[in-house]
C-alpha cells in the first residue's frame, strides 16, 4: 500500500504474500477471499486490502481505508465490493472511515470516540 502512496502505520512486521504452492518460514498475509497467482512484487488494491484487513488491527486498517478514500484511490463501495468474504466484524470497518488526510488524525477520532 505504501509503494501506492497510502499512509500505513508503522509496524516491525514484515506484511508479504506468498503463491498459496510457496510454503514461507515467517507469517504471510493470506487475502480473505480468493488468494490470486502472484504475478507482480506489489499487489493490486483489491488483494492488498483483503490481505491487510487481516494482517491489521482494525485501527490500523481504518487508517489504510482512510488514505484510500482520502487519495481516492478506491470508493466506499469498492471497499465494501472487496471486503465481501471478509468477516462482519471487518466489513464494519467500512463504517468508520471519514477519508481522513493523515493516518494520526484517524487514530485520534477513532481513540476519542472510543473514550465517549
Amino acid at each position: 500500500m505504501r509503494h501506492r502512496g497510502v499512509w500505513v502505520p508503522e509496524t516491525t512486521k514484515l506484511h508479504m504474500r506468498a503463491a498459496d504452492h510457496i510454503t514461507v518460514k515467517h507469517s504471510s498475509c493470506r487475502p480473505f477471499g480468493a488468494n490470486p497467482p502472484v504475478v507482480s512484487a506489489v499487489d493490486d488494491i483489491d488483494t492488498a486490502i483483503r490481505s491487510a484487513a487481516r494482517c491489521l488491527n482494525d485501527e490500523q486498517f481504518v487508517v489504510v481505508l482512510d488514505s484510500l478514500l482520502h487519495l481516492k484511490r478506491a470508493t466506499e463501495h469498492q471497499l465494501r465490493t472487496w471486503l465481501r468474504q471478509a468477516p462482519l466484524r471487518v466489513q464494519r470497518l467500512v463504517d468508520m472511515t471519514a477519508e481522513a488526510e493523515a493516518g494520526t488524525e484517524t487514530m485520534t477520532r477513532l481513540r476519542l470516540r472510543a473514550k465517549g
